[in-house]
């Protein structure tokens, strides 16, 4: 049993539908507004698409703050906040038509990792970034601190 393959139980209809009164979304919208983010307002879709796909939002969150700082750098015009074909020293990416856009590819890129067992983050820093593993995992470690962060009210 992991945290990031929990499903919360929606009463309603069984499709995936998410309004602003989700605390989840809450939660993280007041962590991207702590931290002035271009994503601001993105936590609801977050909730949504990590329900879709069966990821945790916090984790889809907590990567975006990762890769970009919630889309602070990324590069011009791509709503690419998760680094999607971003090579270290390149000014260009993968690009999406929005926010939502790029929130969902990677919900579904993450499902795709949950589905081989690559649950955590330190699990799937061994696919997503395999080259943070010679540097100390540093990315395993900031994405689960901003999810530490999220769980534990510090923001």
């Amino acid at each position: 049993y992991s945290l990031f393959t929990s499903k919360p139980n929606v009463l309603g209809d069984s499709d995936v539908n998410v309004t602003s009164s989700d605390s989840r979304a809450q939660v993280i919208n007041k962590a991207l507004d702590k931290y002035n983010c271009p994503m601001a307002g993105t936590g609801d879709l977050m909730v949504k698409y990590g329900d879709k796909y069966g990821v945790d939002p916090y984790l889809l969150y907590a990567i975006a703050q990762q890769e970009s700082n919630c889309g602070k750098k990324i590069p011009k015009n791509s709503y690419n906040p998760y680094g999607f074909a971003v090579y270290s020293g390149q000014e260009k990416g993968a690009e999406f038509n929005d926010w939502e856009h790029a929130i969902e590819m990677e919900a579904q890129l993450l499902q795709t990792y949950h589905d081989i067992g690559l649950i955590e983050p330190c699990q799937i820093m061994l696919r997503y970034t395999p080259s943070s593993l010679s540097k100390g995992s540093p990315w395993c470690k900031g994405v689960n601190y901003f999810i530490n962060e999220l769980k534990f009210g510090r923001f």
